[in-house]
């Protein structure tokens, strides 16, 4: 009985308070005046309130989001100044850019905010934006409500005037006449309110929010005030019912207006930065995606694309991130397999005054307990020495004995190893270079990419000529949809049914990106006799989306 008090007392109340990832309280006063407090388990400062209790009070709450798209465009904005002396405001470019739009018309938006999906390139195509308003519309569309409703097909039709635009009363066509007749943002609900129904905006706003969250009891009161009101405006009783209804049906698919004007700002400032300076721009967005090897891959293909070049890693070129030079986009250490912060830090240090000469120059000047046999293996995996013109192979095979001399020299404490070795190079002995087929994947090991070539680039007219698709275009594909795709298959493992026969699941690789694959008995056993280690196959199959990502569902499989 005692429990059972208790328990009904506290049922209802929050059982532990979260923390709202980007949620500040602003008031004119200290916080304490108004509303208790508390320190979340991270010692932050929070609210002891809910927000919806804390708006209930007056006080403002606002909302500051963390986006890594700022973070590139800060380093593309630096990367230009730095390779070409152009300082850029973006705050102060043309917001009708010819190069902008043309880019956002022909949907090579890849790295674009917002922009990137397969679905909204579509639409940037159907739609061809010719203002920033058009591209703050597309991205109030671009959701599920608006596309699953035809919306977004009646609203491109209209703007390309195959379809006339009309208004159930003249007072619309101010508010409604830069949507095509469309209520497509919440402010113009909270318009035809205050302009129809005599709200005042704010009473719009509450408006807009019952008719979001379906609050009849509110509803019912509002309409019947907006009714009385439009009655006052010469509005017949018909034609403010529509209207009211129109208001109800939309807000459900209503967004907001400011929050899409800011998103298609940012949106429009990357596709100029690209359209413009799409070396800098590609080298920072390549950055901030260097442990995503799925996205470097994206980006690198779009980079070629565009006919940049990406090089490959170098002691004496490198920095830490990707870096824009004359020549192309310089691969980052960072990205490198085993490769740490302070291991860099001592390479790029070291290689400023004087630059490397060869491998054992380098091993003379920099390798101890930060630099170690792990890390300079890794660079010379992934291409870093290449600039010596000595195999990959032969410095593998010599960088122990180098390493030996490093240390002997260093326990002499001689001037240098050159010295130490009478001045003569070290001599490597003349084993041939890995097969090309190694090397690569010995760079996608220790690189997470290919770059010096791709196991597929042979195929890649073939796979064009026969409709083969790309990883990247099924990420808004249905479930259950039939797919073709070609690429490399790795992660290949054999597994037993608990009816004793053989399947295989695999990992399918393209010059976009990754999907995991199912082989099931009977497909299994026609092909597993042609598995090889990264061997290339067409695959045919059914997409099934799960939590992260999707697979293919695979029901042939051929090796070319």
């Amino acid at each position: 009985e005692e429990l059972w008090a208790i328990a009904a007392k506290l049922e209802g109340f929050p059982r532990h308070a979260s923390t709202h990832a980007a949620g500040i309280v602003i008031v004119e006063e200290p916080l304490t005046n108004y509303l208790p407090l508390a320190h979340s388990p991270e010692k932050e400062t929070i609210t002891q309130y809910s927000m919806e209790d804390i708006e209930a009070l007056g006080l403002l709450k606002m909302d500051f989001l963390g986006l890594r798209t700022l973070t590139i465009n800060k380093d593309t904005l630096v990367a230009i100044w730095q390779n070409q002396g152009t300082q850029i405001n973006l705050e102060e470019i043309s917001l009708a850019d010819p190069l902008a739009f043309d880019l956002l018309q022909k949907g090579h938006t890849l790295g674009v905010f917002q922009l990137e999906s397969r679905g909204i390139r579509r639409l940037l195509v159907g739609l061809k934006p010719e203002a920033l308003n058009d591209v703050i519309a597309l991205l109030a569309l671009y959701r599920p409500g608006p596309l699953g409703s035809g919306m977004v097909e009646d609203y491109i039709r209209a703007r390309h005037g195959q379809k006339e635009i009309s208004y159930v009363h003249s007072l619309l066509e101010p508010i409604l006449k830069e949507t095509y007749g469309v209520i497509l943002y919440q402010e113009q609900v909270m318009q035809i309110a205050s302009r129809i129904g005599g709200f005042s905006l704010g009473e719009g706003d509450l408006i807009r929010r019952a008719m979001g969250k379906k609050k009849r009891d509110v509803l019912a009161a509002m309409r019947s005030r907006f009714l009385q009101g439009a009655a006052q405006r010469q509005v017949s009783h018909g034609v403010a019912t529509t209207i009211f209804d129109l208001m109800e049906y939309f807000s459900g698919y209503g967004f907001n207006k400011s929050h899409s004007a800011a998103y298609g700002l940012i949106a429009y400032q990357t596709a100029y930065l690209k359209a413009r300076y799409p070396v800098e721009f590609l080298a920072a967005l390549l950055t901030s995606v260097i442990n995503n090897s799925d996205k470097i891959n994206l980006y690198i293909e779009e980079a070629r694309r565009l006919g940049i070049r990406i090089l490959p890693p170098d002691v004496n070129q490198s920095k830490g991130i990707f870096t824009p030079e004359a020549e192309g986009i310089r691969f980052g250490l960072l990205g490198i397999k085993n490769l740490g912060v302070g291991a860099i830090e001592k390479i790029i240090a070291e290689g400023s005054s004087k630059a490397y000469t060869s491998l054992m120059d380098f091993c003379g000047r920099v390798a101890g307990h930060l630099v170690t046999r792990r890390v300079i293996e890794s660079l010379i995996r992934g291409g870093a020495f290449d600039f010596t013109r000595v195999a990959r192979s032969q410095m593998l095979e010599g960088l122990e004995e180098i390493i030996e001399q490093t240390i002997r020299q260093s326990d002499t404490q001689q001037l240098s190893l050159l010295e130490n070795l009478g001045g003569e190079e070290f001599q490597f002995s003349q084993i041939p270079e890995f097969a090309p087929q190694t090397l690569l994947e010995q760079e996608k090991e220790y690189l997470g990419v290919y770059i010096s070539g791709h196991p597929l680039d042979k195929w890649r007219n073939r796979f064009a000529q026969n409709g083969i698709s790309s990883v990247a275009e099924l990420e808004e594909e249905p479930d259950g949809k039939e797919v073709l795709l070609g690429g490399v298959i790795t992660d290949w493992r054999v597994l037993q049914t608990k009816a004793g026969t053989r399947m295989a699941t695999f990992s399918l690789e393209d010059w976009s990106g990754v999907i995991a694959g199912v082989l099931f008995p009977k497909q299994f056993a026609a092909v597993a006799d042609g598995y090889e280690p990264s061997r290339v196959a067409v695959v045919k199959g059914r997409l099934e989306h799960q939590d992260e990502g999707f697979k293919v569902l695979a029901s042939q499989l051929r090796w070319l």
